[in-house]
């Protein structure tokens, strides 16, 4: 945890008490009263989630709660927002983000290309135009 602020700052969270929780299939852990995305930040994740259109890299803004960049899934509830969300070492409590479950935040839209332009190349042999 070498990305905390020291001191007075963090008045709300327990430094004494560890909190371990999973996001994307990875362990992190945080204190008591940390949320899933100031724990995240906290252990140097500063990644949530990918824009919807372009696949843009997504994270936490202001940690005030109103940010749709922090929208994550739990294992029973969707779309909720992970700066107002509590770390918590509770089962069903494993974070994933909202989008399909095949992709990962570390994928790009390009990594995928490469199989769909190959498939669109033998299924249409009419087109010219190559990848």
């Amino acid at each position: 945890m070498n990305h905390r602020l020291d001191a007075p700052m963090g008045l709300l969270i327990d430094r004494n008490k560890r909190v371990s929780f999973s996001f994307e299939g990875k362990d992190y852990s945080g204190f008591a009263g940390d949320s899933i995305a100031s724990a995240l930040a906290g252990n140097g994740r500063w990644l949530l989630s990918r824009s919807f259109k372009y696949h843009r890299p997504r994270g936490p803004l202001t940690m005030a709660g109103q940010d749709a960049n922090t929208l994550i899934q739990l294992d029973k509830e969707p779309n909720v927002l992970a700066d107002r969300e509590p770390a918590t070492e509770a089962p069903g409590c494993s974070a994933r983000i909202t989008t399909a479950r095949w992709i990962t935040i570390g994928m790009r839209c390009w990594d995928i290309s490469p199989a769909l332009c190959r498939w669109v190349s033998t299924t249409a042999p009419s087109t010219r135009r190559r990848c």
